[in-house]
């Protein structure tokens, strides 16, 4: 076999070329199955309306300021 840059591969090299990629293969598989458990366990925190908050903290600061002396 022949590469397009004129390499000549010999048949025991594609032996490892595919052990390598297998490999390969193989820890591609396992990251994503680790991502995928990290996601999963992940909470997935609800959507909060940022004016709502800022309103509600506006209000519990002007408490604040009326009842200092």
């Amino acid at each position: 076999m022949v590469t397009p840059e004129n390499h000549v591969i010999e048949p025991h090299q594609l032996t490892w070329l595919s052990l390598t990629c297998e490999i390969a293969r193989e820890f591609r598989r396992m990251m994503d199955d680790e991502r995928l458990a990290v996601a999963e366990a992940r909470p997935i925190e609800p959507v909060t309306d940022i004016r709502s908050r800022l309103r509600h903290r506006r209000r519990l600061r002007a408490a604040a300021a009326i009842k200092r002396p």
